[in-house]
């Protein structure tokens, strides 16, 4: 038996596009650009399957919106994973949690030769200057034509940077500067932390942390003075990881007893401070600033690693109960001190996926919190949750068996409230058999409209709305601030 849920882990073979969808509601007129996705949509090659959701090939979504009109289409990232595997039907790089099929000759040659790293862009919607582009957790995001979704080139670097790994979540000053890092995997593995100019492309760095045993982070903090690299427990190995027929994921172990290490960097003298917290894991940071003396990083955050073997896909088909969903917590670091990392919970919600207002409030104090969260204790993601941190209380938007993607925020012209917006989510409808983008108030998640694609679309992981009105370095920027 499968779970209600189990339709949005299945593959979508076809693109197509839509014009006009029929809506339920009134689309705000002011919401005007696109919403543009991506995710894991092709999971069983001709000879081969991928084993976690985190392994499926990326296909690339977008919703139009025009005068009260929403379009859509999709259509597959055209990237060497993709074309590769669809030529030969079998997985052709390593995956998350996927090998290729290998020969024993092939299995030998992986020991002395560097393996190739996949430019799967199926984890988020990035922008460098004005070029939009679909990235995964290595450094090869790749430029998609955003009208018509054909896929271009990867993005080309003008420095001589090296490395394997790179979180599919980087960060924007006000200034349309990119910040990330690129790990280095080696004898003495490092963190290369960079700033990079999108005219220039050329990644500055900051600052390098070296370690012996990187761990797994897939996002990261940033405030006006500071970037934060959280370290958790889940850690590697990469020489023994180069002998090792393992996917990459299965190399890492949970180590609890070596805590969660704080890695606060200066961004203008690169000075590296470690502070030392108790274990836990995360994917997502929410949001981070500095008050009275400590540096407060809000994430979702897990008592271990497991929630990874939560993701493999059969246990996301079976009708076992899913517990993919953290709970909302604060670090307070005392940044100019030398104490312990202080860890409190901010809401008691289960959640996942979470959102702000990003272009006014990233990196600095702020009231919202938006997410993707469980109603029912073992569902998948089956609400959108609006939290409010000022109160500590939290609201829902709840439809029986139906279940959304992240909330994303888009801004209304002129607004001069934190939470003066709409969410966009799209939801799959399991007994109706379709996906509907889901439009709510952001200030109190009434519905206000609902556009429906006639399909089943599987679940993504991340994405942007990119506004007509105004098309600056920020994603999901769309207004003026304020005055």
């Amino acid at each position: 038996m499968e779970s209600k849920f189990a339709p949005g882990f299945y593959s979508q073979e076809k693109e197509f596009s839509y014009t006009d969808l029929e809506v339920k509601g009134e689309v705000p007129e002011w919401l005007s650009g696109a919403l543009l996705r991506t995710g894991p949509a092709l999971f069983s090659l001709k000879e081969q399957q991928y084993n976690h959701w985190y392994d499926g090939l990326a296909m690339l979504y977008k919703f139009s919106f025009t005068d009260g009109q929403v379009d859509f289409a999709c259509k597959y990232l055209r990237s060497k994973a993709y074309t590769q595997a669809r030529e030969t039907g079998k997985v052709q790089f390593k995956e998350w949690a996927t090998d290729p099929c290998q020969t024993i000759f092939e299995q030998v040659k992986a020991y002395f030769v560097e393996p190739k790293i996949t430019d799967n862009g199926h984890i988020n919607i990035i922008q460098y200057g004005d070029e939009v582009l679909a990235t995964s957790e290595t450094p090869l995001p790749i430029i998609f034509d955003e009208e018509s979704l054909d896929t271009g080139d990867y993005a080309v670097y003008s420095d001589s940077l090296e490395g394997q790994i790179e979180p599919s979540h980087p960060h924007y000053d006000t200034q349309g500067n990119v910040y990330s890092y690129l790990l280095k995997y080696g004898l003495r593995s490092k963190y290369q932390i960079y700033r990079m100019d999108p005219e220039r492309m050329n990644r500055e760095v900051i600052a390098e942390i070296e370690e012996h045993t990187p761990s797994y982070i897939h996002s990261f903090a940033l405030t006006s003075n500071y970037l934060v690299l959280v370290e958790f427990p889940f850690v590697v190995n990469p020489v023994k990881m180069r002998f090792t027929s393992k996917p990459l994921i299965e190399n890492f172990k949970w180590k609890p007893e070596r805590g969660t290490r704080y890695r606060v960097i200066h961004l203008e003298s690169g000075e590296v401070k470690t502070y030392h917290g108790e274990p836990v894991f995360a994917f997502h940071h929410v949001n981070a600033f500095e008050e009275d003396g400590l540096l407060l990083v809000d994430m979702i955050t897990y008592p271990d690693s497991s929630v990874v073997e939560e993701l493999y896909l059969d246990k996301l088909r079976s009708n076992d109960p899913t517990y993919a969903h953290g709970t909302l917590h604060r670090a307070q670091i005392p940044v100019n001190g030398s104490g312990e990392v202080k860890m409190t919970e901010l809401c008691e919600d289960k959640i996942e996926l979470p959102r702000i207002n990003y272009v006014r409030y990233n990196g600095k104090p702020y009231r919202i919190v938006y997410g993707a969260g469980s109603t029912k204790d073992g569902d998948w993601l089956d609400n959108i949750t609006r939290v409010d941190l000022k109160t500590g209380t939290s609201q829902t938007w709840f439809e029986k068996h139906c279940y959304p993607s992240e909330p994303v925020f888009a801004l209304k012209p002129g607004a001069k409230n934190e939470d003066e917006g709409v969410l966009l989510s799209m939801v799959l409808d399991s007994d109706a058999k379709n996906t509907f983008l889901l439009i709510l108030d952001a200030r109190d998640l009434r519905e206000i409209a609902r556009a429906t694609v006639p399909e089943i679309l599987p679940f993504s992981f991340h994405g942007n709305f990119f506004s007509a009105h105004q098309r600056g370095s920020l994603p999901g920027e769309s207004v003026e601030s304020p005055e």
